[in-house]
Formats: structure tokens, sequence, C-alpha cells
């Protein structure tokens, strides 16, 4: 069973997960708990954690995340106010069902803890390219559990890069489909660069975008022309890259600023 850390100074927090009726059923060990930031590190430095419920004032809960920088495979959830028992399990379920993808025994594949995290980061992405996210708060949810860098509320850049070929293209040159084209174009244009995270993702195996977005806590590009240049050269230094590599004539067939990530979602846009 997994072990779960609640960070709280909150009693309304500590009576909701008291009034929880089985951890085991929920995969979890009886939660540690901690109140503050400096103690959630040193329950952390004597037991091992799968998992973390965060319930702290702003400011501790920033320093809190900021700190688990250290820590980067440990899924966060902040949890929900009010809480309950429900709202609780919810939280708890949320993060058993990432590490159970996570640290699935793929003893037959070269797949370790952290490709699996990003394996799962690169599915939440396509979900919110393909419009499949209803809200910025299940966005933004979902991105701090599976410890994403990218700032979902500032200003990003997205491209979609065309294909030769469109209609059936995957199902004819390129025979090894989707998946796999996706993993080669991650090789080439995936990267952090200048403060930001670019990224390439095959939606419904007939389009493909490069997103690039400015990473938490790192210094970026303010003017966001300034930013779209730069993703620019990066895309078409890749596009000649894969032309001369893979033998795929790719092209920028659009070019955007979206003012945040979690503008993507269903009811952000």
């Amino acid at each position: 069973m997994y072990k779960l850390l609640l960070v709280t100074d909150n009693p309304g927090v500590q009576e909701a997960f008291a009034e929880v009726k089985s951890w085991a059923y929920l995969g979890f060990k009886e939660p540690r708990q901690a109140h503050g930031v400096d103690e959630a590190f040193d329950v952390m430095s004597r037991h091992h954690v799968d998992g973390v419920i965060v319930s702290l004032p702003e400011e501790e809960k920033c320093r809190f995340i900021e700190r688990m920088n250290e820590k980067p495979l440990i899924p966060i959830v902040l949890a929900r106010l009010p809480a309950s028992s429900e709202t609780v399990s919810q939280d708890a379920e949320l993060i058993g069902q990432l590490l159970n993808r996570t640290r699935a025994d793929y003893s037959n594949d070269r797949y370790n803890e952290e490709e699996m995290m990003q394996m799962c980061r690169h599915d939440f992405f396509r979900k919110l390219l393909s419009g499949k996210i209803a809200t910025p708060e299940s966005a933004k949810r979902s991105m701090l559990v599976m410890r994403s860098k990218m700032d979902p509320d500032v200003p990003f850049i997205l491209m979609e890069l065309g294909m030769p070929e469109d209609e059936g293209y995957l199902q004819g040159k390129w025979s090894y489909g989707a998946d796999r084209l996706e993993v080669a174009m991650r090789n080439i244009f995936g990267a952090e660069k200048n403060g930001m995270r670019v990224l390439v993702s095959v939606v419904n195996d007939k389009r493909m975008f490069l997103t690039a977005c400015p990473m938490i806590g790192e210094a970026y590009y303010r003017d966001p022309l300034e930013m779209m240049t730069m993703v620019r050269e990066h895309a078409e230094a890749g596009i000649k890259h894969v032309r001369e590599f893979l033998g795929i004539d790719l092209n920028i067939v659009s070019e955007e600023i979206r003012p945040s990530l979690v503008s993507l979602t269903v009811k952000g846009v």
C-alpha cells in the first residue's frame, strides 16, 4: 500500500482525514501528518512518502511546492475546501491512480518511474489540446499532481505543425503510427530552453502541435513577440532536423500566442 502525507494546519482538513473510514480500501496506509513546511520535510527525511495532500496558507503553500522541486516524482494534491471525507477520498484516489501508472510493473519494457510520469504528462497534454479537459481548475490539479514544470497561468506559444500528404500519412509512409511519431518528435523538438518547456503532441493521428510554455519559477521572455521569435527559430531548426534524419517534410501551419494553458480547457475558452 502507498504511503500518504497530509501537510496542513487546518483543523477542518484534519477532521476530514480522521473521518475517512478505510484508507486500506483506497490503497493507502494510515497517513502521516505534518503541520507545516519544515515539519513536512523532516517527516520525509525520516519516512518514505509516495504522495502528499496539502492545505496551507498561500505563502506557505507556495514555499512547500517550491521546495518539493527536490522531489519531482512525488504527486501533490491541494486539498479542496471545505474538506470532507468524500473530497479527501477523491484526492487520495487521484494520487493512487497516478501511482498505479508510474509504479506499474513494466518488466518487459525499458520505462522507469520518471519516464512513466512523463508519459502521463504527455497523455494529459493530448487531452488538453483535444478539448477534453473541462475546467481551468481540473487542468491545474492534473498538472500539479503530475508535477509538470509548465506554468498554467502565463502566456505561451502554440504552433501547429503540418505533415505531408496529411490524409493517411500515418498509415502510409510513416507506418509506425502516431505513438512512435510522437516519440520521435519529442526527441527532436522537446527541450527546456531559456526558461521554457517545449513539447510536441500528436493529436487524433492527424494533427501535430508544438507547445512552448514558461516554467514555474523560471525567468522567461516577458515580451510575447520575443518569445515567439525564439520558439519559431527552435521549431525551424527541428523541422530541418526531421527532414534530414527522418525524411519527413514538416511545415508550420499556424502559430499563436495564447493567454494561458488553462485557456485550452472547455470553460477556459
